[in-house]
Formats: structure tokens, C-alpha cells, sequence
């Protein structure tokens, strides 16, 4: 008897040691996934070998502020329509919005190698973000089991009981 119930507190006392480690693995995971996407940022050289990327930044360079509430309003004229929706709308708002911003503070960044690698370092971050959707998508599944977050991929998400 006295030895299940120390086996009892053994286990307990490593889940808890696991549920405080957790957020700290997966900070170090996303950390990871992080510096592995940004290495070699500028893999091309500037040589555009990617077949997408120059219509994004073309596009997104485009993007500006009107000058008045009617261009504001008129879609066909506004400089706030791309023009270009093959992509969807995010990808060249969000690099034309950050562009923007950075180029307040250094007006030579808006350049065509600059907004480049910055589409690059958001296709990062936002990839980085993935590992944390997935996490919370597995800690859902599993119902916050503490299995969910150990190095055991296959691990199932139920036991027998």
C-alpha cells in the first residue's frame, strides 16, 4: 500500500515538473524553428530565383496612402488597391505596412532587396507562429496531457486505463 502511494507522488510530482518545463521546451522550439528559417535569409544573392516573391514586392510597393477621402473611396483609382489579388490581400498589405513604417525611420529601405528580405523575415515569424498553433492545437486534443509536449511524437493522446 505504502509503496503505490509513493509511486503515486512520484508520478504527480513529475507531471508538475513537466507542466512547468512545458512553456519553456516550447519557447526553445519556436526559438529553434526560428533561427533555422532565418539562416541564409538571402539565400538568392538578390537574383530573384524565386518566381513569386517579385510580383509580392512589386505589388506591395505600390501600396500608398491617398491623397484625398475621394481617392480613399474610389476602388479602381485608390493607391490602396494593389491591383494584384493572385496571393491574397495579407501577404502585400502587411509587407507594404511594415515597409512603410521602416521606411520613416531609414528612407533608403524601400528598396526592392529590401522589402525582399523583410517579406522573408515575416514568412518566418509566421512560420515560427505554426509551431505554436500546433502546440495548442495538440494540448487541445490531448486535453492538456503532459505527454503531449515530451520528444515522443507518437506518443497517444489516450491511455488505458
Amino acid at each position: 500500500m505504502e509503496a503505490a502511494v509513493s509511486i503515486e507522488t512520484a508520478t504527480t510530482k513529475i507531471k508538475k515538473h513537466i507542466r512547468y518545463w512545458q512553456p519553456l521546451m516550447l519557447g526553445i522550439l519556436v526559438g529553434v524553428g526560428l533561427l533555422l528559417r532565418l539562416y541564409g535569409l538571402n539565400w538568392d544573392q538578390g537574383n530573384r530565383f524565386h518566381p513569386d516573391e517579385p510580383y509580392i514586392v512589386f505589388y506591395a510597393s505600390n501600396v500608398a496612402w491617398p491623397q484625398s477621402p475621394a481617392q480613399f473611396f474610389d476602388p479602381v483609382h485608390s493607391p490602396l488597391n494593389p491591383h494584384f489579388f493572385a496571393y491574397g490581400s495579407l501577404p502585400i498589405y502587411l509587407l507594404a505596412l511594415l515597409g512603410h513604417a521602416i521606411a520613416i525611420f531609414s528612407p533608403a529601405f524601400f528598396t526592392y532587396a529590401h522589402l525582399n528580405l523583410l517579406g522573408r523575415v515575416i514568412s518566418a515569424v509566421l512560420d515560427s507562429g505554426t509551431i505554436l498553433l500546433t502546440a495548442m492545437l495538440a494540448f487541445r486534443l490531448c486535453k492538456y496531457d503532459t505527454h503531449t509536449m515530451l520528444p515522443r511524437g507518437w506518443w497517444p493522446c489516450w491511455r488505458q486505463r
